[in-house]
Order: C-alpha cells, then structure tokens, then sequence
C-alpha cells in the first residue's frame, strides 16, 4: 500500500465510516447519560492515595529494574543483547 492511499483511507473514509457507525448508538447513549441516570462515584482520600502509591511503585519498578540489570552488564555485553 502506497502513502497516498493510506493517507486517503485513514483522512477521509474512516471518520465517515465511525459516523455511520455511532449515528444508530446515539439515541442509547443519550437515554443513558444525558437523562440524569448518572452512576455516583465517591472517591475517599484513601482510595486516591492508594492509587497514586500503586501507580508509583509500578513505575519505579519498571523503571529501576531494568537499568539495575543493565548496569551490571559491560558495555559490549549491553550492546550484544541489543
């Protein structure tokens, strides 16, 4: 596939086909989110930190693992496995 038809394709026909698509959804996602049928969220504080300290640690872990066994590897080794 060339440039000029993925461009045409992706530009073009998709955003007309997801209109045709989402025109039939439209009446049931107004009836379920627009009429006041809201579903109540409470967030407690516990619950956020929780989060942020899960979300962190997960981070940290797959940030710092890596880079610990890369720093124990020589250079030709690290670029060897590349």
């Amino acid at each position: 596939m060339n440039l000029d038809n993925f461009v045409l394709r992706e530009n073009i026909f998709a955003p007309h086909l997801l209109r045709i698509v989402q025109t039939p959804a439209d009446p049931l996602y107004n009836a379920c989110f627009l009429m006041g049928d809201y579903i109540a969220a409470h967030l407690s504080v516990w619950s956020i930190l929780l989060s942020a300290g899960f979300s962190a640690a997960t981070g940290i872990f797959f940030g710092y693992y890596p880079a610990y066994k890369a720093s124990k590897l020589t250079p030709i080794d690290a670029l060897r496995y590349e």
